[in-house]
């Protein structure tokens, strides 16, 4: 399996195709189809983002944390995402030009991913928090 098979896989976050541990940060899930590769979300980066985007929502202490992507045993991805209002859901971190805020396709489809493995709820959040930071997707930028 190559790198892009890997993201590719996480990209599609099919639920029933991972066997999610919930129970300690870092979440860790192992793809089930092949258990060497996993992913694993929540270890800190930072304690405090500040970035007006991050901050703007009711709880405005927001933090950043690491996804990381491994095959047998071996690290071979990792980016960061932003947990926004208190915690209460986990968004891609966007670039900004003349004040518009934009993510790749696969930024977002890489933090979607986790919040669809975190369960409907979780992912409900994610697309509310999206469209209330103001961010778009746009097809020809690049990942973080």
């Amino acid at each position: 399996m190559d790198l892009d098979s890997a993201l590719s896989i996480v990209r599609q976050g099919q639920y029933d195709e991972w066997n999610v541990i919930n129970d300690a940060y870092p979440i860790v899930a192992a793809y089930k189809p092949d258990l060497n590769l996993t992913i694993s979300w929540g270890r800190a980066r930072s304690d405090h983002f500040a970035e007006p985007w991050a901050t703007k929502f009711a709880d405005s202490h927001a933090t950043s944390s690491y996804l990381e992507v491994y095959f047998a045993s071996a690290l071979v991805f990792r980016t960061f995402y932003v947990t926004v209002d208190g915690g209460r859901a986990d968004l891609p971190v966007p670039s900004e030009r003349d004040g518009i805020l934009t993510v790749s396709r696969e930024d977002d489809a890489l933090i979607r991913a986790i919040s669809t493995l975190q369960g409907p709820q979780r992912l409900e959040m994610y697309d509310e928090y999206f469209r209330r930071a103001g961010i778009r997707v746009m097809d020809n930028q690049h990942s973080h």
